[in-house]
């Protein structure tokens, strides 16, 4: 009797660890499985609307705007908020040139003016970021790209004028300093225009046959 329990317990034992390693096997699968449909499906993870350039501290949008104009620098220290203003200068750049450009397009092409994505995404040498600015100065900045498209050398002065103090604005607050000629090289980029070419030279008339001296 004791033989039969004995044997009956090994059976049971081992159905038990077949059983068990099937499960194990079964939860492989599944986690396979996810993982696959993630990668292949990368509009399902989180950093789809996110920024991928981690290089800020970790911040985006107007997170970071409010550290290094100084409203709100959260967890981060003064050194590490300094640490990174020279990248986020060069990020400064490119959005305001953006903006602007965006503007100038719209009004070259004659389209109707339109609300500007804020934040906006740009791309960097670590991937994108989300880069925010205030309202105020994003509106201003597509509004004179679009109205220095077709404007006049009267206009060009006075739109060159708020360009700057936009521009010189944003930089202040942001702890950094404007290069002096950034404005005018902005509106110069965007309103100039391609020289003619020049005509090409007459080739030399031919002789008329009636003034050929009789031989």
């Amino acid at each position: 009797m004791s033989l039969l329990m004995t044997i009956v317990g090994i059976i049971l034992l081992l159905a038990t660890v077949i059983t068990i390693i099937y499960l194990i096997g079964r939860i492989d699968l599944l986690e396979s499985f996810i993982s696959t449909r993630l990668s292949a499906n990368p509009a399902s993870t989180p950093e789809k609307d996110g920024s991928t350039d981690k290089s800020f501290l970790g911040m985006d949008g107007k997170t970071l705007w409010d550290a290094l104009s100084g409203i709100d620098k959260g967890s981060a220290s003064e050194e590490d908020i300094n640490g990174i203003r020279g990248r986020y200068a060069t990020l400064l750049k490119k959005h305001v040139s953006t903006l602007f450009t965006t503007g100038f397009n719209d009004g070259k092409n004659g389209a109707s003016k339109r609300k500007t994505e804020n934040p906006m995404t740009i791309t960097t040498l670590r991937g994108t970021l989300k880069s925010w600015l205030p309202q105020q100065h994003v509106s201003s900045l597509y509004s004179t790209g679009y109205e220095s498209a077709r404007a006049t050398e009267i206009d060009l002065a006075r739109l060159l004028s708020a360009l700057t103090e936009t521009i010189e604005m944003l930089y202040l607050r942001s702890g950094l300093t404007m290069e002096p000629d950034f404005p005018q090289s902005l509106l110069n980029a965007a309103t100039t225009v391609p020289a003619d070419e020049p005509d090409e030279p007459d080739e030399p008339a031919e002789p008329d046959e009636l003034d050929q001296p009789e031989a």
